[in-house]
């Protein structure tokens, strides 16, 4: 079986992880966080990959 590596463990697919982005003062941003999904791509060898998120979509409160 396949999985997607992060920080050591591994995660099967469709499994999210949501990462704290580190508060940097020369770096602006407005997504203090990560959300990422493990996915396959699909292809022959079946290989997975973590796909970036945005967590904050869908929220009608966000803008």
């Amino acid at each position: 079986m396949r999985f997607c590596f992060f920080s050591g463990l591994a995660y099967s697919a469709g499994a999210l992880v949501t990462v704290e982005v580190p508060v940097r003062p020369d770096v602006v941003t407005d997504r203090p966080r990560r959300l990422m999904r493990c996915v396959s791509d699909g292809g022959p060898d079946g290989l997975f990959y973590w796909l970036d998120l945005d967590p904050d979509a869908g929220d009608p409160f966000r803008n």
